[in-house]
């Protein structure tokens, strides 16, 4: 929550119809993109990899998921809530980054 008292928010929606039993399957692209080699993605990305697969290296992460991954209007999106909104900007600013790459 900012400051004032809102809440942050950003939707990255894709052309690609996806079934809900697909929703993981974008989840886990996207976990292993942002991850990623040393060198393959800007750190700034790298530093809030957990937020978008809600794990640390040994434990799960209890809080709010900040990024969602769903299925709107039949296609694929991510939603990000607050730092899963500024990570979220971060990956779609991320000059290079290819999706099929991480699938």
């Amino acid at each position: 929550m900012t400051e004032d008292g809102t809440i942050k928010t950003s939707t990255l929606i894709f052309e690609n119809p996806i079934s809900n039993d697909e929703i993981v399957l974008l989840r886990g692209c996207i976990a292993r993109l942002v991850q990623g080699r040393p060198g393959d993605v800007p750190q700034s990305l790298a530093d809030c990899s957990v937020l978008f697969h809600n794990h640390e290296r040994d434990a799960l992460r209890y809080s709010y998921p900040l990024i969602q991954y769903k299925r709107l209007q039949g296609r694929a999106a991510v939603v990000g809530v607050n730092e899963g909104a500024e990570a979220l900007v971060k990956l779609a600013a991320t000059a290079g980054w290819d999706s099929a790459r991480c699938c």
